[in-house]
């Protein structure tokens, strides 16, 4: 019948067991409605009506004390949410709290809901928190950003200033003088992230360009230098220039060794900071390549040294 059928219907939220229960009551004033069908059948018909009737407010009344508990424990979730909240959000660690403000928010929804006077006054509270953070995270970041182009711009105007730079004659000045260029770089700051590739690599080419002719300049002195003391073994024993020879040879092999085992191990770097380590290494490379460009160079001087004793 529409009555076992409005009684015994599957019910599993407030909205369905609204509607149910209007139909109950609309049923009630049918009946009402109606009239007697005779003393007997009538007392029969209406104690099977109020039986039915009085499982179905049963199951009404498990379903909202069941409510009730689920919500009082999801209230309690909430506060502590809220306290989560509110102790975070004058916090300026602006990554870690974003984190956890995300996940707070997932929490607050795992929770579940309320009663409806209480979900509205605590997710006030719990948005009022969330707010305060972000908007002074928000504000942070624009003077953050304005910051970082004022940044750009100062170090955009420093590089000028490194790629005109020219060598002078006095070595110790021109390293004081690079140093000072690193050291003004560092103070700077940050610059916006989409610039930071470009300009780190034009820095590192200017940086590299200087500091590669000066130690080119250092090997030519170098050499020069080593001349006198050619000129000394080939006034001696020409095994000495042989002995000489053989001592440059070996320290060629050291440093190719070296390179080798340099390259070798930059295949390993991986992860976070890898490139920053790879560019080191090139840098240790290409000064062991000079140093063997620079006893080659002395290899040559002695060979002809070798080759005038002969004659």
């Amino acid at each position: 019948t529409a009555l076992q059928e409005v009684l015994t219907q599957d019910v599993n939220d407030h909205k369905g067991w609204q509607a149910a229960t209007k139909q109950v009551v609309d049923l009630q004033g049918q009946w009402k409605a109606v009239g007697f069908a005779g003393k007997e059948h009538n007392e029969v018909l209406w104690g099977q009506f109020r039986e039915a009737a009085d499982v179905f407010f049963e199951r009404k009344q498990v379903f909202y004390d069941r409510v009730k508990a689920s919500s009082k424990v999801a209230k309690e979730k909430k506060v502590k949410l809220i306290e989560e909240a509110e102790a975070l959000q004058s916090s300026t660690d602006w990554k870690a709290t974003s984190d956890a403000m995300v996940r707070l928010q997932q929490a607050w929804k795992a929770a579940g809901p309320c009663a409806p006077g209480d979900e509205h006054k605590l997710w006030k509270r719990f948005r009022t928190a969330q707010d305060v953070f972000f908007k002074a995270k928000k504000a942070q970041f624009a003077d953050r950003n304005k910051e970082e182009k004022a940044n750009l711009a100062l170090k955009q105007a420093l590089l000028e200033k490194i790629e005109a730079f020219t060598l002078s004659d006095n070595r110790n000045a021109d390293l004081e003088t690079l140093k000072a260029f690193s050291t003004e770089w560092r103070e700077i700051g940050f610059i916006p992230r989409k610039s930071l590739d470009s300009i780190m690599e034009r820095f590192r080419t200017a940086m590299d360009k200087h500091y590669d002719a000066l130690s080119a300049a250092r090997s030519e002195r170098s050499v020069q230098t080593y001349s006198k003391r050619i000129e000394k073994l080939a006034s001696g024993d020409s095994r000495d220039l042989r002995r000489e020879q053989s001592i440059l040879r070996d320290k060629i092999g050291r440093l190719q060794q070296r390179i080798t085992s340099t390259e070798e191990n930059m295949e390993r770097f991986t992860g976070k900071g890898a490139e920053s380590i790879r560019e080191q290494a090139q840098k240790t490379i290409r000064g062991y390549q000079r140093e063997i460009d620079e006893i080659k160079a002395k290899l040559k001087l002695l060979r002809e040294a070798a080759a005038s004793d002969k004659g």
